[in-house]
């Protein structure tokens, strides 16, 4: 006489349920953040890449960091190179965005006569920011310049894990939280922005 295989009852099958349920609940929140650092890793990429072509711009133009905007045919500097590759932060392009990066005119030249003219010209290269994370102008499809806490605008996003990417002067990419800029240095509010003498 065959015996019968013992069927699940159904207070079993609820706690198995109740067990996925709540690995699910521990598992989703890390991948969601490491889908968000490999993001964050593609924008540093991209911020590099930015880094390369100023550094070409410079070293084809004698030292002189491009303009974010020509006053003569009224383009953006990008707009003549291949920038299409690196010219978003990937955690904007999920969500429809086209350019998501701003520049800091404190160090970029526009066409009104502010900014430096050469990338000699930073006198702390490594604390000054050229290029950052910026959601102002995310679905305009233009560049914009960089908002700064003397202006009392927040001077960024910071969409990766409380934190937004960076490319200074000195070509290095990192991250920052949004009250470390705000907060400045040293008692000055732009000392992140300032390019000559701080």
């Amino acid at each position: 006489m065959r015996r019968n295989a013992k069927a699940f009852t159904l207070i079993e099958l609820l706690v198995v349920i109740a067990i996925i349920s709540l690995l699910v609940s521990i598992l989703l929140p890390s991948l969601t953040r490491a889908k968000e650092m490999a993001r964050s890793v593609m924008c540093m990429s991209n911020l590099k890449q930015c880094g390369l072509n100023v550094l070409y711009y410079a070293e084809d133009y004698e030292g002189q960091i491009p303009m974010w905007m020509d006053d003569v045919d009224e383009e953006f500097w990008w707009q003549k190179i291949d920038y299409d590759t690196w010219n978003a932060c990937p955690s904007h392009l999920q969500y429809g965005a086209k350019r998501t990066y701003a520049w800091n005119y404190l160090v970029s030249p526009y066409p009104s006569g502010s900014g430096l003219n050469k990338l000699d010209d930073v006198v702390y290269p490594v604390e000054t920011i050229i290029v950052l994370d910026n959601n102002l102008t995310a679905f305009s499809g233009s560049w914009d310049y960089a908002y700064r806490p003397s202006q009392g605008a927040i001077p960024g996003i910071d969409p990766h894990n409380g934190h937004m990417n960076i490319l200074w002067c000195d070509q290095h990419v990192d991250r920052m939280s949004h009250e470390d800029i705000m907060i400045g240095k040293n008692g000055i509010l732009d000392y992140y922005y300032i390019a000559t003498e701080k």
